[in-house]
């Protein structure tokens, strides 16, 4: 959260999360492919699903974004609209995944300040929040602490998800390692 966002994001707040990993790349979660987009939180969800993993929440979420030192971006604490894709028009879309070499968080997740918003798991069935901004946002809607909620049955260009795999302990986030050979967990 944060004390000096929307009033949707406060308080800012200490918070522990059990271990998790969660994927480096947007869905697919394959370095160089195109993030899925125009997916309803259900699809989304659906996918994860699939694969023995499920959306993130909101915690695990901003953890992820935020690192260890807990930035107010994925890369650092003062906004750079180089690092990662922001400030485009409408037109020039997503990016391919891990793109913007520099737009990496402390944990080694890429892409969490900008390219497509992300659908996390959420608490509330009629809306679910979305984080992280998208290509054409500016400096405060990149913001690892903000969040904004749709209907989940919404499905739009600029929104997609990662997943997770919780392991059930508490504490701090594993190292990064590798599920398999296209698939990258941090």
């Amino acid at each position: 959260g944060s004390d000096s966002g929307t009033e949707l994001e406060a308080p800012e707040k200490l918070v522990t999360t059990e271990e998790y990993w969660i994927d480096k790349f947007e869905y697919p979660n394959i370095l160089g492919e195109m993030p899925l987009v125009n997916v309803t939180w259900y699809e989304a969800r659906e996918k994860c699903l699939e694969q023995g993993k499920d959306l993130p929440t909101e915690r695990q979420w901003e953890k992820a974004c935020r690192g260890p030192e807990g930035l107010v971006y994925s890369y650092g604490n003062e906004y750079d609209k180089r690092k990662c894709r922001t400030e485009l028009s409408w037109g020039d879309g997503p990016a391919a995944s891990g793109s913007y070499r520099d737009c990496v968080s402390g944990y080694g997740v890429y892409d969490m300040s900008g390219n497509v918003m992300e659908w996390t798991l959420g608490e509330s069935i009629e809306e679910r929040a979305v984080r992280g901004g998208f290509w054409q946002n500016i400096d405060f809607y990149t913001r690892c602490s903000y969040r904004v909620f749709y209907h989940p049955t919404y499905a739009a260009p600029n929104i997609g998800f990662r997943c997770v795999k919780s392991s059930g302990k508490t504490g701090k986030v594993p190292v990064p390692g590798f599920q398999k050979a296209t698939t990258y967990w941090a």
